[in-house]
């Protein structure tokens, strides 16, 4: 009963690696803002085995909670939950959107909990049964392939958008028969592959870089060791996803750091300057082709004529003034969309139809997204919480540093993997405002597995 168990909570756990791009879904209502994530479901179905497991059979919950990573998140997890005291009275009269007060703190709270204390319970249950090692491994194959599909399909829409390709077209609808594919939206010059929009995608390569650059570090042959990296590289450019294609670049140049760092490589001065000074050229020669492709892939300040800037620029604003009129404590977990719609600029509403048709309409369920969780978290929690949660994440990072000093190649190379991931992630959270980072959650628990010594 036992070996039969652990088979089978460990599968599902392999198996929601797979299935971390494929978000299309519709899913199941009660689960919310997890409703659309396919690896959830088995998560879920594996973690309630595990806690089985533990329950029936080990007569004891296995948790990770010596560790000082989940003492300093459960004192944020802990100061969140205290704000709710703090603005009682508030909270007992909000409403809007058909949903109360009471009710957004109470599924803000499970959201974070499943998203944190469900995850990382059921994540060292798995990866405690072998080596790190030996677990990195599996999880890595199983990326790449997930990768692999997504790339693929990536390329399939991305001939549907450029020459309008019947065939493929239908082809692609054809394979909604799957129950983890459900495209319904082609995006024109923009790609979303398994996602269910373009920055998901993006946010998913995000995650997968990490993985395809360990393979600089293992691999013999160079068109392997390259190949994984540059596809993503290739896929996010094409997929026109503005903040991944700049914080990719951000984690290329990291990995690169990384692996001159590790190899001992000494940098020839005059060669890089020689580089630079080609790439400077050769940019002048190409000055304006090079502003209209920029202009037009990294749009972000332009707030005229681009609703989506005016719409995240306009949200990120009205969450600061929340935060300025309840600065220490703020104003609850899961408060800010109650109050922010009091701070909307009129230059974010004006011509905007995504604030008349959805963030304004009472009749729309869904709340308005902060977008960006460090605003959130400040106009949320106060400058308490906000502290709280940096010192967590910054807690996270000398981590990496300390597990990578004199390890073996193996945990080096995961170490890698685990700081490339966690700042793509950090940056990232400039532009979302959730906590369901699935593979962010994967990385600390990894992380904590090495810390103490499970590495064998």
């Amino acid at each position: 009963m036992y070996l039969f168990i652990k088979k089978w909570y460990t599968l599902f756990f392999l198996t929601g690696i797979f299935l971390i791009p494929f978000n299309q879904i519709a899913g199941l209502s009660i689960l919310r803002e997890y409703s659309h994530e396919s690896a959830i479901y088995c998560w879920l179905l594996g973690g309630i085995l595990a806690i089985i497991e533990d329950v029936f059979l080990n007569k004891r919950i296995i948790f990770p909670y010596k560790s000082k990573v989940i003492w300093l998140w459960s004192l944020f997890f802990g100061w969140s939950l205290l704000t709710y005291f703090f603005n009682y009275s508030e909270i007992q009269v909000s409403y809007f959107k058909h949903r109360s007060g009471n009710n957004k703190f109470i599924f803000q709270a499970i959201s974070i909990i499943l998203t944190s204390y469900f995850l990382i319970y059921y994540f060292s249950k798995v990866l405690k049964n072998s080596s790190i090692i030996c677990f990195f491994y599996k999880i890595r194959r199983i990326v790449f392939m997930s990768f692999i599909i997504v790339f693929v399909y990536g390329l399939l829409e991305f001939l549907v958008n450029m020459y309008s390709i019947r065939w493929v077209k239908d082809f692609i609808e054809w394979l909604n028969f799957m129950p983890i594919l459900d495209k319904r939206e082609f995006y024109g010059e923009r790609l979303s592959s398994v996602s269910f929009e373009v920055p998901a995608l993006g946010n998913y390569l995000i995650f997968a870089f990490g993985w395809m650059f360990s393979y600089v570090f293992t691999e013999n042959n160079w068109f392997k060791r390259i190949l994984p990296s540059i596809a993503i590289v290739l896929l996010t450019i094409l997929s026109g996803a503005r903040a991944a294609l700049v914080i990719i670049f951000i984690q290329v140049l990291v990995g690169i750091l990384l692996y001159i760092k590790y190899k001992g490589i000494k940098v020839n001065l005059k060669y890089l300057l020689g580089i630079v000074f080609s790439l400077l050229v050769i940019g002048s020669l190409n000055f304006n082709k090079i502003v209209e492709i920029s202009s037009k892939k990294l749009n972000f300040f332009n707030v005229e004529s681009n609703i989506s800037n005016k719409t995240r620029f306009g949200m990120q604003y009205a969450t600061i003034q929340v935060f300025k009129e309840n600065p220490i404590v703020g104003v609850g977990l899961g408060q800010n969309g109650f109050h922010k719609r009091n701070h909307y600029p009129n230059w974010a509403i004006e011509n905007n139809s995504e604030f008349t048709d959805w963030y304004l309409n009472e009749e729309v369920y869904s709340f308005a997204p902060d977008f960006n969780l460090y605003l959130k978290v400040l106009a949320e929690t106060g400058i308490i919480g906000f502290v709280l949660f940096c010192s967590f994440l910054f807690l996270l990072i000398r981590k990496v540093f300390v597990v990578a000093t004199g390890s073996s190649f193996d945990i080096t190379v995961i170490s890698v993997v685990l700081f490339i991931s966690i700042i793509g992630y950090l940056i990232n959270w400039f532009q979302l405002d959730y906590f369901r980072q699935l593979g962010f959650w994967l990385c600390v628990v990894m992380l904590i597995r090495i810390e103490n010594g499970e590495s064998v």
